[in-house]
């Protein structure tokens, strides 16, 4: 699918599968609520984040679970260091409200790890901004057998029935093909 840039070129919009692995550094709950993936401290790596561009779609592959949500891109991959989570937050003692928090200032992620090594890009947590459009339930992740499933990080949606499956799962329109 093609998109206009600001200067009326064609952009290709991909579509991509996250691998989301919850644990010590991530957190499902945490990327709904701060409208962002991560990945680093090599499990899985950081770096093949840098491949979603704005605009990009992508849907999260809950490690061995299934997927259970969909996005797109809102901004390019830095470190957990330098990213900006954009919403109204308040602070602790009321002295204010801001519109731009840095990722390493909220308090309240289940996984405040995905801070450490935040300023090491060959180890490091690798966050991109995400406009989640939808999403389901752990409990219920969608899948179906003989599904794409991504084996790295991140990796192009190619198959027809995934991304005709993953549309209708949520509510994504499909052009000429693509989602």
């Amino acid at each position: 699918m093609a998109a206009r840039t600001a200067r009326g070129f064609k952009k290709l919009v991909r579509t991509w599968l996250i691998k989301i692995v919850e644990g010590r550094y991530r957190c499902w709950d945490d990327f709904l609520y701060c409208g962002m993936a991560s990945a680093g401290h090599s499990d899985p790596p950081g770096a093949p984040m840098k491949l979603l561009s704005v605009g990009d779609e992508v849907y999260a592959f809950l490690n061995t679970r299934g997927y259970v949500g969909r996005g797109k891109v809102a901004k390019a991959a830095s470190l957990a260091d330098q990213f900006v989570v954009d919403g109204n937050f308040i602070a602790i003692d009321g002295s204010g409200s801001f519109n731009q928090v840095k990722l390493t200032d909220i308090l309240l992620l289940r996984r405040s790890d995905m801070r450490q090594d935040g300023d090491d890009p060959s180890i490091g947590e690798w966050v991109v901004g995400v406009k989640w459009l939808s999403n389901c339930s752990r409990k219920k992740p969608k899948r179906f057998a003989g599904m794409q499933e991504p084996s790295n990080t991140v990796e192009e949606l190619l198959d027809e029935e995934t991304k005709k499956f993953l549309a209708s799962a949520f509510r994504a329109r499909l052009n000429s093909g693509e989602v």
